[in-house]
């Protein structure tokens, strides 16, 4: 089919007739024997046999390809097709999970588990022990209980951190870092032995809320140890400041991508490498919470957002969206980087106030209430907006009563007033 044209086409471009026809008897000649016939007839028994699997055992086909993916990203694509065939991914569970990954079904919808041997830092041989214990001794009630019956040759202090913190004892109400802390106050001799204070009642803590520097740190280790973030979202705790931001990964699938984007996500696996001209520069992977990209920010750019660059950091990444003709993965050439504090400096805060709050006891306490929040130098505009006899009026507050946009204020205000609060982000240049 191409052979015309790819000959006409050299020929053409001031290559010799001759030469290029035998060159493409060679490439001919080589296509027989790189892709034979016997090489592709065992391809189409796999793809049949995958396609079959999948269509008529999809639950299992998701289960055992999970288990047994060892690429980071294919692992994610995984989990992302899955969702599209309707399957919903749970969370390890020291008393629900099995060795691998597995189906569950609940009110006639099918879950797929998380298999405990996939926990980095766990492995198969922890893993099959866990399930041992649980076969002879049953559920699980407590870390202290769980400690007890395991074999602690298999399933040592490293293990168990690991299963905390991918949140597999997140059934027992308990914070992950109460029983990292109560794991960690033990020694090698106690642990061992399964006596003292780790295996004492356990008694009911109180949870704070959680601030955002935790918050992201326990994703952060959810990701290193899961391969994606299960429980939440570092983007989750900065929704006010980017919800201008409309455009996911998921749509650069789309034939009718747009090439110039800005899209915000989690920075992961971040490289500084050293080009031939003895500059740097940056690749590194981008997640939200529907896909992965290649991001790549060459030297000119790298110097100019270098400190704005790193592992986990959350970012809106603008940049042009480009297509490998080859292999047809995508990659997004970075231009410009920006980060939650550069938002902030454009942020207008607005509180809509209810018509029966300017009585003098709720305006008190609305009045207390901004006073913790705000700061007259590190404050955004806030304003108030009051709807008097249907007319709604705007006014500004001085500023000290200007509300700090940080990310814990704006997700505090989003808790306490909901959809009485409006957060405008202007537009950056």
């Amino acid at each position: 089919k191409m052979k015309t044209k790819f000959i006409e086409g050299a020929v053409k471009k001031g290559y010799d007739r001759k030469k290029i026809e035998e060159l493409w008897n060679s490439i001919e000649k080589f296509a027989s024997y790189s892709f034979n016939k016997s090489h592709s007839t065992a391809y189409a028994y796999i793809s049949y046999w995958t396609a079959y699997m999948k269509t008529h055992y999809t639950g299992v086909f998701f289960a055992v390809k999970l288990s047994t993916e060892k690429n980071e990203n294919k692992f994610i694509s995984l989990i992302k097709d899955a969702k599209l065939f309707g399957f919903e991914l749970l969370p390890p569970d020291i008393n629900e999970s099995d060795i691998h990954f597995t189906i569950e079904e609940k009110d006639g919808k099918q879950y797929i588990r998380y298999g405990l041997a996939k926990i980095k830092g766990v492995g198969e041989e922890a893993a099959r022990a866990i399930k041992e214990a649980k076969r002879k001794y049953g559920r699980f009630r407590s870390l202290a209980d769980f400690v007890k019956k395991v074999d602690k040759r298999k399933v040592n202090k490293k293990v168990i951190e690991a299963l905390i913190e991918a949140g597999a004892f997140d059934f027992t109400g308990e914070s992950r870092e109460e029983l990292l802390r109560k794991v960690r106050s033990e020694d090698k001799l106690t642990l061992a032995v399964g006596q003292n204070r780790l295996f004492a009642p356990e008694r009911e803590t109180k949870k704070n809320g959680e601030g955002v520097e935790d918050f992201l740190r326990r994703l952060k280790r959810e990701r290193e140890l899961l391969g994606f973030y299960i429980s939440g979202h570092p983007l989750d705790k900065y929704e006010f400041l980017l919800e201008r931001f409309k455009t996911r990964i998921e749509d650069f699938e789309e034939p009718e991508s747009a090439f110039e984007v800005k899209v915000p996500g989690v920075m992961v696996d971040f490289q500084e490498k050293r080009t031939r001209s003895g500059t740097y520069m940056a690749v590194f992977n981008l997640i939200d919470k529907t896909g992965i990209i290649e991001c790549v920010a060459f030297p000119d750019t790298y110097a100019l957002c270098k400190d704005k660059l790193g592992e986990d950091r959350v970012v809106v990444v603008e940049g042009d969206l480009t297509v490998d003709a080859e292999t047809e993965t995508k990659k997004l050439i970075v231009r410009r980087v920006l980060t939650p504090e550069d938002l902030q400096r454009e942020v207008q805060i607005y509180l809509t106030i209810p018509a029966k709050w300017t009585e003098a006891g709720p305006m008190e306490k609305l009045e207390r209430f901004i006073k913790k929040l705000a700061d007259p130098k590190e404050g955004a505009p806030t304003y108030f907006r009051l709807k008097v006899d249907d007319k709604l009026y705007e006014v500004e507050l001085g500023r000290e009563y200007w509300i700090v946009p940080s990310a814990e204020n704006l997700n505090l205000l989003k808790e306490k007033f909901k959809h009485l609060v409006e957060i405008k982000t202007g537009s950056l240049p």
